[in-house]
């Protein structure tokens, strides 16, 4: 399975030493974080990739551009990392690939305080920029707040149920 570690650092651990070729290339890292986090989980239209990552092309160079970065993608990540349905749209498998922040939604969704707050490990793709997406760039800042905020609850709902517990240390942690 791949791994991608979003929360604090970025790192893309594939097994076969292509990780390099993803994450030297803003766009391409950009993409598969969109489509691994992006909420709803799920399938994500060609368009609206298009509109994030490739604003100041015109449609068809766009589409030649997100086709080239979905070849690179399968490529290092494996040919069936990223499904698509129709020619429309595209999600990535979560067989395939594992992402730290599409696990914090789980475990927070799941009411698993504790697995969430382990996960959080800092800022959403902290210092990670792609030039010419302002669109990109304000989805990051709202995943950045919203993944923030769902480790501050996380948190502050694991201390309750410690204190519930009569554990007071705990919970002062």
């Amino acid at each position: 399975m791949v791994e991608f570690i979003t929360l604090g650092r970025l790192e893309l651990r594939t097994g076969n030493g292509g990780s390099r070729l993803v994450l030297a290339h803003p766009k391409r890292t950009a993409l598969l974080a969109y489509l691994a986090v992006a909420r709803p989980h799920g399938f994500h239209r060609r368009d609206a990739l298009l509109a994030l990552l490739w604003p100041e092309l015109d449609q068809e160079r766009a589409r030649a551009a997100l086709r080239k970065a979905i070849h690179r993608l399968r490529r290092v990540l494996g040919e069936t990392a990223i499904e698509g349905r129709g020619d429309e749209e595209l999600r990535v498998v979560p067989s395939v690939l594992w992402c730290d922040a599409h696990a914090l939604d789980l475990a927070f969704d799941q009411a698993r305080p504790k697995d969430a707050i382990g996960l959080y490990e800092g800022r959403f793709l902290d210092a990670f920029f792609v030039p010419e997406a302002p669109e990109l760039e304000r989805w990051m800042e709202t995943e950045r707040s919203r993944l923030h905020g769902r480790a501050f609850t996380a948190a502050w709902q694991l201390a309750e149920q410690e204190e519930r517990a009569g554990n007071q240390f705990a919970a002062a942690f």
